[in-house]
């Protein structure tokens, strides 16, 4: 079975630490994501989907002032098909596995996060930011092109379709504080505590009760994309999962008790 310690990867860091599994994007000098990249990338998030050590996910980078600067251009020379290929990657093998995972994703962008790149932040489910004079956007308007890797797809979800499609038109690279203003960055910290701050986060998810917790993930992500009755559908559903824990059953007694409860994450 594949696990975070059979992954053989080249461009990534992943470890796993309490619980917190990190993925760090590791190709100097910007993190371009080129084929090889992307791969590994959609190897790691099913590694870490599928192994029971990992229960929440930062995903950051090694490399100094580059979280990403999106997709490798050599990419856009290819043949057809690569091309094709690259762009299935981005959207079945990273963007819909970190979003149909019942684990939370949370993105500590640590330096200019473009194109590619903050597609892959926007695919996550909590972003913050550390303090600096970085690039972030999508500025493939610029270039003649457009976001192909679900960009303005997920940030028209969260930011509005309107905001989004004139975002994108526009090309213009958001300020941190740009970023934050408008709801792509849900919080700026530090940039000397933005790991510190992550995986704070991290590890009171990791304590909680996960099988709530991804029930929640899964139930707003998928629900958001159905019609009403659809997603009251889900919900019940998942509750039903939630209301068979040991979790529930534990959160009930210690609350009857007067005492803090001790999730076992089933």
């Amino acid at each position: 079975m594949l696990t975070v310690a059979t992954l053989k990867t080249s461009s990534l860091r992943v470890t796993i630490e309490d619980g917190i599994a990190f993925i760090e994007l590791d190709r100097p000098p910007a993190n371009a994501l080129d084929l090889d990249t992307l791969e590994e990338l959609g190897q790691a998030i099913l590694a870490v989907r599928i192994d029971p050590a990992a229960k929440v996910v930062v995903v950051t980078s090694a490399v100094p002032r580059f979280f990403s600067a999106g997709l490798d251009l050599s990419e856009l020379d290819a043949d057809a098909n690569r091309v094709s290929y690259v762009q299935y990657l981005f959207h079945e093998m990273i963007i819909m596995r970190m979003r149909t995972t019942p684990k939370v994703f949370i993105a500590a962008i640590n330096g200019n996060c473009l194109c590619g790149g903050m597609e892959l932040a926007l695919a996550c489910d909590i972003r913050f930011a550390g303090r600096g004079s970085w690039a972030l956007g999508l500025p493939e308007a610029k270039l003649g092109g457009f976001p192909g890797g679900g960009g303005l797809q997920m940030l028209g979800r969260q930011v509005g379709f309107s905001r989004a499609l004139r975002l994108g038109m526009s090309g213009e690279p958001w300020t941190i504080e740009q970023a934050h203003e408008i709801g792509v960055v849900d919080e700026v910290v530090d940039q000397e505590d933005l790991i510190a701050h992550a995986t704070e986060l991290a590890r009171n998810i990791a304590a909680g009760p996960l099988k709530a917790i991804g029930a929640m993930k899964i139930g707003t992500t998928l629900g958001r994309e159905m019609g009403l009755p659809g997603a009251l559908s889900l919900e019940r559903e998942l509750y039903n999962q939630v209301f068979a824990t040991e979790d529930i059953k534990e959160g009930s007694k210690a609350f009857l008790e007067k005492r803090a409860p001790e999730f076992k994450g089933r």
